[in-house]
């Protein structure tokens, strides 16, 4: 009996120790001269799951919102560039899992190199020759959702019920082979999308495009300049607004040229104009950028190149998947008191680099999505293991254990 007694007390203080799976396992890494600290979770397994595995010439590219019924339902869509399918998953817990494949006769059979999904709010406008049909009139509900086919030309299909059924837009964005990458609401109900330039770059060098909307993704204007650079090659453009109905509109942009960090701009005008491209700081100096904004707070996700061609510099997260939040303030000053947060530990940056010569799976630009109780939803498509096939991977992070992890290490230095 006395030693039953013992083995339940000794479990107890065990269990006292052990990490619950919800919590983010990280240690603390320093990288000479970056002026912030990093935050490691990616041997944290409970972080991710993976949604789906590809081949080593097998892209997926992915796509995901979430939905307006709840703060924890998300849908993706993903191509298969090999089927010229497009699939669609939900999740009913913030990308912690994901139920069955949803179909639609409008996804299937679409040519697109490129797909992209986002939420449309507010009161879709209906030119009057369609209001009398009934399937069109719904469209006119609000928490819409838009996905863009990349291609020649640039369609859309809309759906008023979550995806679970599709509807074609009335016209197309011309000209072609451009790929839409973001959209915003307006101040005034418009919607704008930045379009990569694709061949219809100017001096070779790749431009930002925008396109407007004034009756609710129905229909889109013909693309104008949006930003161009005579020394960046700026593309993969994704823009958010820094406070709600606020006035300031950050675009954050990568730079195709090599080893060079992105660059960001600012419109106070509602997009009319932007300011002059300028790079971002050190400490989040990569690629395949994203961008979300919550509370005041900018959350990026992105592929670290720091140190990428300097052998002077030790920086083991080069070529991995980072996570960077905090306040424009931050991102203008230098960032003191933020950290980097490395989510994935990828294969070596030339290693990557040599999956893209020879069109190869490397990473591709994540989708990120911020959820009603602070939860961060990130998914991507990846060479996540040498040596593995690729997959689709959803990593679900909380922002709250991520505050307490950055005081913990704080607390430890003082």
């Amino acid at each position: 009996m006395r030693l039953h007694r013992l083995i339940i007390i000794v479990i107890i203080l065990l269990g006292c120790h052990l990490p619950s799976k919800s919590q983010h396992y990280a240690k603390n890494i320093h990288i000479p001269n970056l002026p912030i600290k990093t935050l490691d979770i990616s041997a944290d397994k409970s972080i991710f799951n993976i949604v789906e595995y590809g081949t080593a010439r097998t892209q997926l590219h992915t796509t995901a919102v979430r939905l307006s019924t709840s703060g924890e339902n998300l849908l993706l869509a993903y191509l298969k560039n090999n089927s010229n399918n497009i699939v669609l998953r939900y999740s009913k817990d913030g990308g912690q899992s994901w139920n069955y494949k949803l179909k639609d006769s409008l996804l299937i059979g679409n040519s697109a190199s490129h797909i992209s999904m986002f939420t449309l709010t507010g009161k879709t406008l209906l030119p009057k020759e369609y209001k009398k049909e009934r399937r069109l009139a719904n469209i006119a509900n609000r928490n819409n959702l838009i996905l863009f086919f990349g291609g020649y030309p640039i369609k859309a299909a809309l759906s008023l019920n979550n995806g679970l059924q599709w509807h074609k837009t009335f016209n197309r964005i011309e000209p072609s082979d451009m790929n839409v990458t973001s959209m915003i609401r307006l101040n005034d109900s418009r919607y704008m999308a930045l379009i990569n330039s694709g061949s219809n770059s100017l001096n070779g060098r790749h431009v930002i495009y925008k396109s407007y909307s004034t009756d609710g993704g129905l229909s889109w204007s013909h693309p104008e300049i949006a930003i161009k650079h005579n020394i960046f090659s700026i593309e993969n453009a994704h823009v958010e607004r820094i406070s709600y109905k606020g006035k300031k509109i950050l675009m954050i942009i990568a730079n195709d040229l090599e080893h060079k960090t992105g660059v960001i701009s600012i419109s106070e005008d509602e997009g009319d104009n932007w300011s002059y491209p300028t790079e971002l700081p050190s400490f989040i100096q990569g690629d395949n950028y994203n961008i979300s904004t919550f509370d005041k707070k900018i959350f990026i996700v992105y592929r670290d190149t720091y140190g990428s061609g300097d052998k002077n510099i030790n920086n083991p997260t080069c070529g991995d998947l980072m996570l960077w939040y905090g306040t424009y303030y931050d991102l203008k000053h230098g960032g003191k008191n933020t950290y980097r947060v490395r989510l994935a530990d990828l294969p070596d940056i030339d290693k990557q680099n040599h999956y893209k010569k020879n069109n190869q799976i490397y990473l591709e630009t994540p989708t990120i999505n911020l959820l009603s109780d602070k939860k961060i939803s990130i998914i991507a498509y990846g060479q996540w293991q040498e040596n593995f096939p690729p997959s689709i991977r959803s990593f679900t992070i909380f922002v709250n254990r991520l505050n307490k992890l950055q005081t913990k290490y704080e607390l430890h230095k003082k």
